[in-house]
């Protein structure tokens, strides 16, 4: 429906999992829609209930480094563990009217040892005064990346885990403010545009005591346009960066992404790009990172090749420098579940996004390899 005619709004909550997996299967990666309902359980006259969870088993072949994701300090390494891609969530949606909601969300997963495995992921009030716009307050998750609402979702993407080399430059993914969006249809799809602000705090435990690091005056702005097989994105987000333990890092730092996802005629080809620049340490800091990936659909299997990298701007840095190549496929033998598996060849050519705890020896050449259970309900 195009033209200026409105569309029907769509409850939050009331997708069914039967949609969302037609949806993850052609484009749930980057849906906001998917990321909010699932299957959702009636609770009472003004709530419903959903969820999601991924269980997976990931090794490497060097015990010589740890593999990890984001924040993670406990890593595997060339023995099977269920840690580092598992999690659990939950989401409780209640509806006062047809312009008043709130949502909230906990996440079950491994985290920085200062972190409790729990934690409450979003927790906003929305409100939708008329047709086309949303403006919510809380606790968010920041749109730095083309799915940055439905990462943590392993059914709603093809992978078991996205490229480090993207997913793994933005310090913090959760803001604390709020967004507003305007939703216009525009071209054959529709145009979302979100002005956003706020602040953050996050603290990791990097072996020698906690590291604390504050975010103020974050401001952002994303535009998506999508129809029902292509998907546009650009987006910038920017803030004062505080390092309290390290004073020289304090800084301005500011995150600019672009993305895109086609997905017809049972081929998925996406891809993104995003770079991270910082106004004093730039040569510390700065840094690009790409990834594509190629699937094709056949009935219940999908399997799919990307490759990723990233790099730092200035060749002093060691910082970051990293490139993926994978190879995964994924089989919906279940409604409202996949099984999947992906190898990745990971050369990281310096201190990389995806190891720590580096011994000596390590060569930075690693094979991982991981297999997964998504579900949603």
């Amino acid at each position: 429906m195009h033209g200026g005619a409105p569309r029907p709004r769509r409850p939050e909550g009331l997708m069914t999992s039967r949609h969302l997996a037609s949806r993850s299967l052609l484009f749930t990666a980057f849906s906001l829609a998917a990321s909010q309902a699932f299957a959702a359980i009636p609770v009472g006259e003004h709530f419903s209930l959903s969820g999601f969870g991924t269980v997976a088993a990931l090794r490497t072949d060097t015990d010589d480094a740890a593999y990890i994701r984001e924040s993670q300090t406990k890593g595997a390494t060339d023995s099977f563990n269920l840690g580092t891609d598992s999690n659990f969530g939950v989401q409780l949606t209640g509806r006062a009217n047809s312009w008043l909601s709130a949502t909230v969300q906990t996440l079950t997963k491994r985290r920085s040892a200062l972190y409790g495995a729990t934690q409450v992921e979003w927790m906003f009030v929305k409100i939708e005064p008329f047709e086309g716009l949303a403006i919510r307050g809380g606790r968010i998750a920041t749109p730095t990346f083309a799915i940055s609402d439905t990462r943590n979702i392993g059914y709603a993407n093809p992978w078991v885990h996205a490229p480090s080399e993207v997913y793994g430059l933005a310090v913090i993914d959760q803001l604390r403010g709020g967004d507003i969006t305007y939703s216009h249809d525009l071209g054959g799809g529709t145009l979302k545009v979100t002005g956003l602000a706020g602040k953050n705090y996050f603290a990791a435990d990097v072996g020698t005591g906690p590291l604390a690091l504050k975010q103020d005056n974050v401001l952002g702005v994303n535009a998506v346009w999508e129809n029902d097989w292509l998907m546009l994105r650009a987006g910038q987000v920017k803030g004062d960066f505080d390092l309290p333990a390290f004073a020289d890092y304090g800084d301005q730092y500011t995150f600019t992404g672009f993305g895109a996802i086609f997905n017809r005629d049972n081929w998925l080809i996406q891809g993104e790009y995003v770079t991270r620049r910082a106004k004093n340490i730039a040569e510390q800091a700065d840094i690009d990172g790409w990834y594509a990936l190629v699937g094709h659909r056949f009935g219940a299997v999908q399997p799919f090749a990307s490759y990723g990298s990233s790099e730092p701007k200035y060749s002093a840095s060691r910082t970051g420098k990293q490139t993926t190549a994978s190879l995964g496929v994924r089989w919906d033998f279940y409604q409202s579940m996949a099984l999947k598996a992906q190898w990745d060849k990971v050369d990281t050519n310096g201190i990389g996004n995806s190891f720590n705890r580096f011994r000596p020896g390590f060569d930075g050449n690693v094979n991982v390899f991981v297999v997964a259970l998504d579900f949603v309900f």
